[in-house]
């Protein structure tokens, strides 16, 4: 019996590996809230029904509360428009203007689909240096380590997150996405096989 449990304790522990690690690399780092940053960075989440899903509305919301409170540029919504039925930017856009931000500071990215490609377009194609990156806290450990590794100066701003169904699928989800960007960082990349 003793065996089976220390077993099952080993096998949990290199399952999280990787999300214990973006998080000791993302939050063992100071993370001070830096006035000086001029950009948002908010990552997709999900359109349903032409509106911003529950997880998207939360980071949106936290958007526009850093955006209110600091000396905020621009607001790149990065998320996916691969298909002509789904704007997951325009949705986000459109979100941030009802509530306040100036359209003419909102900056969308059609092609954010994963993480790393929003991290990786926010430093290369939108010319961002420092951001504040917004998502929920079980996604933002990874989604930090993505953009430092891009180059960007990141601060952290975690959205609201409560553990409806919803997102704790998306707590779950967070595991196999955190092994892949692992296996990303060190070079591994499933596109040459």
């Amino acid at each position: 019996m003793f065996i089976w449990i220390k077993s099952l304790v080993v096998l949990v522990s290199i399952i999280l590996l990787p999300f214990s690690l973006f998080s000791f690399l993302a939050f063992g780092i100071n993370t001070s809230q830096d006035s000086q940053s001029s950009s948002i960075l908010v990552l997709g989440a999900g359109v349903i029904n032409g509106k911003p899903s529950r997880i998207l509305q939360l980071r949106l919301d936290k958007a526009v509360e850093v955006y209110k409170n600091h000396k905020i540029l621009s607001v790149v919504v990065s998320g996916d428009n691969r298909d002509i039925y789904y704007n997951e930017p325009k949705v986000m856009k459109d979100y941030l203007v009802a509530l306040g931000v100036p359209e003419s500071v909102i900056v969308t990215d059609p092609l954010g689909i994963r993480t790393i490609d929003s991290c990786h377009r926010a430093f290369t194609v939108y010319k961002l240096e420092k951001i504040y990156l917004v998502s929920q806290a079980y996604h933002l450990a990874r989604a930090t380590t993505l953009c430092r590794r891009e180059g960007l100066i990141v601060v952290p701003a975690v959205a609201l997150d409560s553990c409806n169904p919803i997102i704790c699928s998306q707590i779950l989800r967070e595991i196999p996405a955190s092994w892949l960007a692992l296996l990303n960082l060190v070079g591994f990349n499933f596109a040459d096989f």
